[in-house]
């Protein structure tokens, strides 16, 4: 059974503006970058333990995926 990923507001402002600054200079590498972004974000649904504790944080059910150098940061319920 997969699991349900929301995506925040806010998670969805951030990919836009990553995207849209990137592609300033190179619009394949942003839309690859997007869509990568967003294809290990969904991953979550079906692997939702895929990700690492998140260190700063003392609970274990939030969890993070990193991805160059951004990191998608969610909770496991």
């Amino acid at each position: 059974m997969a699991w349900k990923v929301i995506v925040s507001p806010s998670a969805n402002a951030d990919l836009a503006n990553i995207v849209a600054y990137i592609s300033r200079r190179n619009a394949p590498a942003a839309e690859r970058l997007g869509n990568l972004l967003i294809d290990r974000a969904e991953s979550i649904a079906r692997f939702p333990e895929i990700g690492r504790t998140v260190p700063e944080y003392k609970n274990k059910l939030l969890r993070e995926i990193i991805v160059r150098s951004y990191r998608v940061i969610y909770h496991v319920r």
